[in-house]
């Protein structure tokens, strides 16, 4: 499937005529399409990922999703991805599955820590000012000058 969106991408990339001809729209819908045959399987790693139980729990699940999304997407448009290199006069094929589980696994870690840094600059805050909050069950706003402080 990758190999169908490459393909498609150098056949673009590659096209001299008219960008306005029916030929060249064709090439375009062509790639389109592969790059959603290559999306879907991607996506539903990513979903499948999210349910380990390393992530179960956050509130910030979807986040950690959209980013993983996010960063596989432009990995994949970027054709990031080298299904096979040569070596030596050796071929090694790489595996597509484990490179994105890979981006996505790094993206969930990342937004863990970054989700964890927003929490604790919070508690930071409401720890400082706690007698201002007396009896006080209203939400919480913290200025952004506060948190560049730290």
């Amino acid at each position: 499937m990758i190999l169908e969106y490459y393909a498609a991408c150098e056949a673009v990339e590659g096209f001299t005529g008219d960008k306005d001809s029916k030929k060249y729209k064709e090439l375009k819908k062509r790639e389109r399409k592969a790059l959603n045959e290559c999306g879907k399987p991607i996506l539903k790693m990513i979903k499948g990922l999210s349910n380990n139980a390393k992530f179960s729990g956050y509130t910030w699940k979807e986040e950690m999703v959209a980013d993983a999304e996010l960063k596989c997407t432009k990995a994949l448009i970027g054709r990031k991805f080298k299904p096979c290199i040569e070596r030596d006069g050796v071929v090694i094929k790489y595996n597509p599955f484990s490179y994105f589980n890979r981006i996505a696994w790094r993206e969930f870690l990342h937004r863990n820590r970054v989700e964890k840094d927003h929490v604790d600059v919070r508690n930071k805050y409401i720890d400082e000012h706690r007698n201002d909050f007396k009896g006080d069950d209203s939400t919480i706003y913290i200025k952004p000058s506060f948190t560049s402080k730290l």
